[in-house]
């Protein structure tokens, strides 16, 4: 996946509220919200978002339906936590990326742009 290219200025004066961006997406666009750099990481962070949203309501929807049965339950519920926890800690690497002025947009669902 290419990496964009910011502004060194624009990086350098948002890069924290850009990390914080990845987890909690409304931030960069409170600080600045006329940054590319604040923009992107927002996006990407709604994008996550909408991602772990996405994977809960799954494993949710399947937890109800199967999860009464005694083996496939358990392992639905433990798929279920073991994915969002992956999608946490993915969104958390990347908010170090973009701590260290490297922001990158997230696999397979990083070009998507909801916030321009």
């Amino acid at each position: 996946m290419t990496r964009p290219v910011f502004d060194a200025r624009d990086v350098e004066k948002n890069r924290i509220p850009g990390a914080i961006g990845y987890v909690l997406f409304f931030v960069p666009l409170i600080a600045d919200g006329s940054s590319r750099y604040g923009r992107f990481c927002a996006n990407q962070g709604a994008l996550g978002w909408l991602a772990y949203a996405a994977i809960a309501l799954v494993f949710g929807v399947l937890n109800f339906v199967l999860g009464w049965i005694p083996l496939i339950g358990w392992l639905i519920r433990l798929a279920g936590a073991l994915i969002r926890l992956s999608v946490l800690a993915l969104m958390l690497y990347y908010a170090w990326k973009a701590y260290s002025g490297k922001a990158e947009a997230l696999p397979f669902i990083g070009n998507y742009q909801l916030i321009k």
